[in-house]
């Protein structure tokens, strides 16, 4: 499938499921919430775990708890598949005084029940922090949703007998590792459609959102109150959402994940989550690596999608945004070897956004990281239209993920930054980084030029 095709059946999936009104959201909702059980009980397992073995001799043990003491710290042996190699892999199970499986095995060997077992400080393999976390924008997301939609509160957790997950004769972990492996592995930003949008979405103005969904604009004001997004006019003031009309709604944007921020949207939470380096993605790769082959698949979708747009001749980029973002190279390599430079669109405060936007590459972290004293603003590249024009132009890039964006205010400006979201590639001879896609995309004008 190409990626213009895989956007399409996006669209057709958002405005066959109606995704602006809120009750649209409810299987979604309902996937979280078993997430949200499920991690919650891997966390309390763990916290068991340490109460029952950390730090204890198998020797001294209770009867009942030396056989899963030993399953924990040596079953399977040295076996690539042991069931005390997956212990030791998400939660850190091991013999005092080992810093390998291999080596924790050896030492049962030749002490027997006189091992003392050590419990770390993972959970499913990530950082106990990492996962608590976790927890946090999984229940904080989940309460939104059910605020949003009217549903019951919290549901209860049962009690669980955690000595039924280490049973040697049929340890209960193994079918619980798998409900969640299912269940996360269709929570990712790769296969899950609520995902996806969200990301596709990410920057865009609001007619671009009331056009591609074909949604009116009290459900564009319900959708963007569900994913807690930032509307900006033109002038780049923050908006309430009750606002949005048909007057101006072609003269705002949404932003719903900045990239520096450390505002904590729903839609920012719902990235972290489930988006590429996500935990919940970090959780799935440490037991099946092969999960990188769906983001892998994803970005191929995302430059296929993009070439083909560029070959249509429907993506038209005006010439400032063009030699911005595709052709000043000097810039390009700027941003990519310092994580902190961006290219700013700014406007000054006592300045109409009708007098047109300021251009310039700037550090982030600088005290003072876009002056523009008065509207003239000579120092910078000034472009002569609103700002939603280079937002709507540069759509393709924020949509795909090859861009990121963030809204910002200094002393005298606001400004919209905006950055290559990756210049090195994560995977071996993927198509996700921004300068294979900027000279793919200077290939295909060069072509279609000659063509005309």
């Amino acid at each position: 499938m190409t990626g213009e095709a895989k956007m399409t059946d996006l669209q057709s999936w958002a405005r066959e499921n109606k995704i602006w009104e809120k009750e649209s959201w409810e299987p979604f909702l309902e996937n979280l919430e078993k997430l949200h059980y499920m991690l919650t009980e891997f966390w309390e397992f763990h916290r068991w775990l340490k109460i029952t073995f950390n730090n204890k001799r198998i020797s001294l043990l209770s009867e009942e708890l030396k056989n899963p003491g030993r399953l924990i710290i040596a079953g399977g042996g040295k076996d690539e598949n042991a069931f005390a190699r997956m212990m030791f892999n998400l939660f850190g199970v091991k013999a005092a005084g080992a810093s390998t499986y291999d080596e924790s095995v050896t030492i049962y060997e030749g002490r027997g029940d006189g091992t003392r077992i050590l419990v770390g400080q993972k959970v499913l393999g990530i950082n106990e922090n990492d996962i608590k976390n976790a927890l946090l924008d999984l229940e904080r997301i989940v309460g939104h949703f059910k605020q949003q939609l009217g549903t019951p509160g919290n549901s209860k957790m049962h009690e669980e007998n955690f000595g039924e997950w280490v049973n040697p004769e049929n340890p209960k972990i193994i079918e619980k590792l798998n409900e969640f492996l299912n269940l996360a592995a269709n929570m990712l930003e790769p296969t899950n459609p609520y995902v996806l949008f969200v990301r596709y979405s990410n920057v865009a103005s609001l007619g671009i959102i009331v056009d591609f969904l074909g949604c009116s604009i009290e459900g564009a004001r319900s959708l963007a109150e569900l994913v807690e997004a930032q509307i900006y006019d033109s002038e780049l003031n923050l908006r309430s959402i009750e606002e949005i009309n048909e007057k101006n709604v072609n003269d705002m944007f949404w932003l719903l994940n900045s990239y520096r921020s450390s505002i904590h949207s729903v839609s920012s939470g719902i990235l972290s989550l489930f988006g590429e380096g996500g935990i919940v993605h970090r959780i799935i790769s440490g037991m099946y690596p092969n999960i990188d082959e769906k983001f892998k698949e994803l970005w191929e979708q995302r430059f296929s999608s993009l070439i083909e747009l560029m070959k249509s001749g429907r993506w038209i980029l005006s010439a400032r945004t063009r030699f911005f973002f595709l052709g000043y190279h000097e810039w390009i390599e700027s941003l990519c070897k310092y994580k902190d430079f961006a290219i700013l669109f700014m406007i000054p405060k006592n300045c109409s956004s009708t007098e047109g936007v300021w251009v310039d590459m700037e550090d982030l972290s600088s005290r003072y990281p876009c002056r523009c004293y008065s509207c003239d603003c000579s120092s910078r590249y000034k472009m002569e239209y609103p700002i939603l024009v280079p937002i709507e132009e540069l759509f393709p890039l924020f949509a795909t993920n090859y861009l990121q964006a963030q809204v910002g205010e200094g002393s005298d400006c606001r400004f919209l930054a905006a950055r290559p979201t990756r210049c090195h590639s994560r995977y071996k001879d993927a198509k996700d980084t921004y300068l294979r896609l900027i000279k793919a995309l200077g290939e295909v004008e060069n072509e279609n030029k000659a063509e005309g």
